[in-house]
């Protein structure tokens, strides 16, 4: 907003410099929908983008071009040749947060 008068008001002597802290918001939109293979991703995101930038290098690609093509593939195939049991886990944490997304908060939380 300072930005804004200084930029509306001709001769201002506003400080450009000057901050001021953002008052916190709340969010009216609804949460993602959470997959077990996005809990998966986000565990292993550093074999992820190794696998990523290898491919890339051997593709000679950018990662403007397909950074999110193959991220999308790579995290898929990880998942997908993971023991069952690694996808079991993985899949009960999501059903876990998928129920406590759409569960009313606790009493304790709203009365802080």
């Amino acid at each position: 907003m300072t930005k804004w008068f200084a930029n509306k008001v001709k001769g201002s002597n506003l400080d450009s410099s000057i901050t001021i802290p953002t008052a916190p918001t709340i969010s009216v939109s609804k949460p993602r929908a959470v997959t077990a293979i996005d809990l998966f991703a986000k565990d292993h995101a550093l074999d992820i983008r190794q696998k990523m930038a290898t491919k890339r290098m051997a593709e000679g690609t950018t990662p403007q071009e397909s950074n999110l093509n193959y991220h999308r593939e790579i995290k898929s195939q990880l998942f997908n040749a993971s023991d069952d049991a690694t996808r079991a886990k993985y899949e009960a944490d999501a059903t876990a947060l998928k129920a406590k997304l759409s569960s009313p908060p606790e009493p304790s939380e709203i009365y802080k």
